[in-house]
């Protein structure tokens, strides 16, 4: 897959960028979400299918920060890794959905 340069969400856009897995020291972190600096980092070596969901795992991250809604640190990245793969599986097995969706939202003013 290959990334997008940037993502709008709420009144912020987020860089979208690589980074070497072996920066976090931490075998299983695929992506990194700074939300000061606007950017969100995913793992380079990552298989395709998996920048797919740590992606969208991410963007989720900043939807909590951009709500500004507080929730404890284990509970967002619990919700986040349960919605994650959920809505990479309705994206794929539904695409024309997504697509009616879309030319939906292009008529919203």
């Amino acid at each position: 897959m290959k990334l997008p340069k940037s993502i709008k969400v709420g009144y912020k856009t987020y860089d979208v960028g690589t980074f070497p897995s072996t920066v976090t020291g931490a075998t299983n972190t695929l992506g990194i979400t700074d939300h000061a600096s606007g950017r969100i980092h995913i793992a380079e070596d990552t298989h395709e299918d998996e920048k797919v969901c740590t992606l969208i795992h991410e963007i989720l991250h900043t939807l909590f920060y951009e709500s500004g809604v507080e929730v404890d640190p284990e509970i967002e990245e619990r919700v986040c890794s349960i919605l994650d793969r959920g809505l990479v599986r309705v994206m794929r097995d539904n695409p024309k959905i997504f697509e009616d969706i879309m030319k939906y939202h292009k008529g919203w003013k």
